[in-house]
């Protein structure tokens, strides 16, 4: 079997690995890179300082690392996140903001878009008794 996958620049190998394990042939293609794009970091960081934003969500690691290079430091932005509500689209990315020093609360079942959303209004919705520290996957 012959498999072609179209994707970005910089990906996990998990998928082409496990595919040529069980003996296909893989052509694993870059269609696309992920960037940065320019910000306003003053505002962004403003926003961040007078506890504006209630909740940052991130769909992927590259989001969460890109959202660290917005800052000066990882320690500025662990410092002007502080305990605002962090959402994650699935375990990959919650390890990767934890590996920043983010607190995960809300990390969605499945990794779609839907799923997240819905994952954070049941946080929210809960938030009178669910714990500071709990994740909530739905």
């Amino acid at each position: 079997m012959h498999i072609l996958i179209p994707r970005a620049l910089v990906a996990r190998e998990i998928l082409p690995d496990q595919l040529r394990a069980r003996g296909a042939t893989v052509d694993v293609v870059p269609v696309y890179r992920t960037i940065r794009p320019a910000v306003a970091t003053d505002r962004l960081i403003e926003q961040l300082r007078t506890r504006a934003i209630d909740i940052i969500s991130f769909t992927s690691s590259s989001t969460v690392r890109n959202f660290v290079e917005v800052f000066s430091s990882q320690e500025e932005m662990v410092r002007l996140a502080g305990d605002t509500l962090i959402a994650c689209i699935g375990s990959i990315t919650a390890a990767t903001a934890r590996e920043v020093g983010l607190r995960v609360h809300v990390m969605a079942g499945q990794n779609t878009i839907p799923a997240l959303a819905e994952a954070i209004v049941a946080y929210v919705t809960n938030a009178a008794n669910a714990r500071p520290e709990t994740t909530v996957r739905h």
